[in-house]
Formats: structure tokens, C-alpha cells, sequence
């Protein structure tokens, strides 16, 4: 037999009360330390108790004044209305993102464990739908949310609902300070991986290639910091020159031959002989730049990328890359929502493996000719 968590039997306790008729219409319900101290439970947990039973229609909760039981006919507990209580909301920036289907499959498969529904939104990293929904879904009776960010500055709206003890992981990147927590890549050891592994093939001139900045993305500055690392760990000078950032505000729009094209003539005309990329598509979109350019790779220009996604295999030249555990990403995000919601305790964030994965598109500098 199922064992209820506490605020929801204090839930189904007060319910039960209100349906009976021992509170009328209107009638204020015991303060939420009254019933703390009746049912011997924490506040924070009496709180998310009153919580559920204002997104069920039964109270409405009237800041500095208390929570007063509403008239039978605006009860809201249909069956339909049950089953969008048993649903955690997944907001990702774009039906594109890196991973998409590995997040929702983990996150998915995690939840159906323990009677749990994923409902899927994106926002076209749009950051005004992004704060709608942040601020809308909690009001629909979203029991959670798991948050792909845009971009990893300061947000009001994540730390908000943080503050207020709601459930919410972000994924991909983090929040600084006291905001919500977070299931992460070890971005820093992938950017060192790589870095190494060109350093030892003999590159002295390795590029930083990113096309958001390192304030807009936790993740790539983090695989930033690595790179620059490794760097000074195999005895190479770190060079400012050689780091391209956030090139889409100066170059155009991400796709664009153009671009990619003028990354990399500065690129060679600076003599470099490696690439560490943000991603796999930048480090695609490079290769096939540089091939139109006339410089082979590897033999002129040894390109890394990060996520092993599926194009990363099937590429003109086979791509070197880092691969992100995306499938176990989402699964660990839904298991810290659905353990905050059955026990009220917030797991601490967490940082998980990544792998190399070597194949074609790096080679050792004595190879090159150039």
C-alpha cells in the first residue's frame, strides 16, 4: 500500500473537514502554527499542505489575514483536475535544445516510476515567455518544475519561487547565490579533458571558440575555466586572442557560412592549429567552414566539440568531442523534485560525469602541414 507523504495526509485530513462541513463557507481555518502543533508536524510542511489545498479549490490563502475555506460549488477535485496535481512541468528553451529527447526520456521514465506526469514547454528563448511560465505553471498546480535556462544571470523569478520552498531543478546551467539547485555536466572537467588532449598532441596555439559570452552561460564558462586550466597545467600561456566569444552579436545570426568563415580565417591567420568549441554544432559548423576554406581537418586544424550529439558522429570529418550524460541529467533533476515533494528536503545540486569520446577530427600537430 502507498504511504502518503505528510502534507498530503494533513491535506486530505483538512479536506475531508471541509467537505463534512466542520468549516463553512467562508470561515478562517486554524492558523498554520494551530496546525503545526495539532498534527505535530513542521510548519514548512503544514504550509505546503495549505498549498495544495488552495490549488484544489478548497481555501483561498489571503496574505496577513489567514486561509478561509471557499462555498462547494467552487470546489475544483474532478478527476482532471487530480491528474494536472500529478504533473511536473519541463521548460526548455527550444525543441532544438542539446539533448532534448535524452532530458524528457530520463525525466520521464524517473516519474512514471511513482505516478508522476511531465508536461512539456518551451519558450523559443524567449525570456518574457520564459518568466510567464515560471510564474503561471506553480498557479496551475504544477507539483514542480525542471528548467533548461536561456541564460544563467541573476533571475528573479527562479530565485522567487526558491524562496518560497517551491520545487525547481534547473538543468544545463546554474543560478549563483541562493536560487534554485541544479543537475549539471561537469563542464569544467570536459573543457580541461580537451585542452589536455591538445596540449599533448603538441598544439601550443588552441583556440576558445564560444558563441554566447561566459556571463550568459554557466556551462561554457565553466568549459572555459578548464581550458584555460589545462592550459596553464601543460605550460602554455593563456591568450586572450585566441578566445571568440559571444561572435554572433558581431558576425549575425548562428548558421550563417559567413560567420563560421570569418572565425576561422582569424583563427588560422593568428597560426592556430586546434579548436576547443562550446558545442558540437559550433564545432561542426567550423569544420565544414574551414574544408570550404581549404584547410583540412585534422591535418590544419584539429576541432573538438561538446555533448557527443547525434551529428557529432555523422559529420563531414567524424568530430572529437565530449559527451554529457543528458538522459541521466534528467532523470537525477525529476528524482530531486519528486524527493523534495515526499520528504520536503532540498537536495544539494549536483555535477555529474562526463566521457571522451575521440574520434577523427584531432590529430598531432607534427601531422599538420602547413
Amino acid at each position: 500500500m502507498e504511504t502518503k507523504t505528510l502534507y498530503h495526509q494533513i491535506f486530505d485530513a483538512v479536506r475531508e473537514d471541509i467537505e463534512a462541513g466542520k468549516y463553512a463557507a467562508e470561515q478562517q481555518l486554524p492558523t498554520e502554527l494551530e496546525l503545526t502543533k495539532h498534527y505535530g508536524v513542521s510548519r514548512i510542511t503544514v504550509k505546503r499542505a495549505l498549498e495544495e489545498l488552495e490549488l484544489h479549490g478548497y481555501i483561498d490563502r489571503k496574505q496577513g489575514s489567514g486561509s478561509f475555506v471557499r462555498s462547494a460549488g467552487e470546489w475544483r477535485a474532478s478527476e482532471c483536475h487530480e491528474r494536472l496535481h500529478d504533473t511536473v512541468a519541463f521548460i526548455l528553451p527550444s525543441f532544438s535544445a542539446n539533448g532534448l529527447s535524452q532530458y524528457i526520456q530520463g525525466a520521464s521514465e524517473a516519474m512514471e516510476k511513482r505516478g508522476l506526469h511531465l508536461s512539456v514547454h518551451t519558450t523559443h528563448e524567449n525570456t518574457v515567455k520564459e518568466s510567464e511560465l515560471l510564474r503561471t505553471l506553480p498557479k496551475q498546480g504544477m507539483k514542480g518544475i525542471i528548467y533548461y535556462p536561456t541564460n544563467s544571470s541573476f533571475n528573479i523569478d527562479v530565485h522567487t519561487l526558491h524562496m518560497n520552498d517551491y520545487p525547481i531543478v534547473t538543468i544545463d546551467k546554474h543560478f549563483e547565490g541562493p536560487s534554485a539547485r541544479s543537475v549539471v555536466s561537469d563542464n569544467y572537467a570536459g573543457g580541461y579533458m580537451a585542452a589536455s588532449h591538445l596540449a599533448k598532441l603538441g598544439h601550443k596555439r588552441i583556440a576558445f571558440v564560444s558563441s554566447v559570452g561566459l556571463e550568459a552561460a554557466s556551462s561554457v564558462k565553466h568549459r572555459y575555466l578548464g581550458y584555460s586550466q589545462a592550459l596553464k597545467d601543460n605550460g602554455l600561456p593563456c591568450d586572450a586572442e585566441l578566445v571568440l566569444l559571444d561572435f554572433l552579436r558581431e558576425l549575425g545570426s548562428l548558421g550563417s557560412e559567413r560567420s563560421f568563415k570569418k572565425i576561422v580565417e582569424k583563427l588560422l591567420s593568428n597560426q592556430v592549429t586546434a579548436v576547443q568549441a562550446e558545442n558540437d554544432y559550433v564545432a561542426v559548423q567550423l569544420m565544414k567552414a574551414a574544408l570550404e576554406l581549404g584547410a583540412k581537418v585534422p591535418d590544419h586544424l584539429s576541432v573538438i566539440g561538446f555533448d557527443n550529439s547525434i551529428a557529432s558522429a555523422g559529420a563531414v570529418v567524424p568530430l572529437t568531442t565530449i559527451e554529457q550524460p543528458f538522459r541521466d541529467i534528467g532523470r537525477r533533476a525529476a528524482e530531486m523534485i519528486m524527493n523534495r515533494l515526499e520528504t520536503g528536503r532540498t537536495a544539494e545540486s549536483c555535477v555529474l560525469p562526463v566521457t571522451w569520446i575521440e574520434r577523427g577530427s584531432t590529430s598531432s600537430l607534427f601531422t599538420h602541414h602547413r
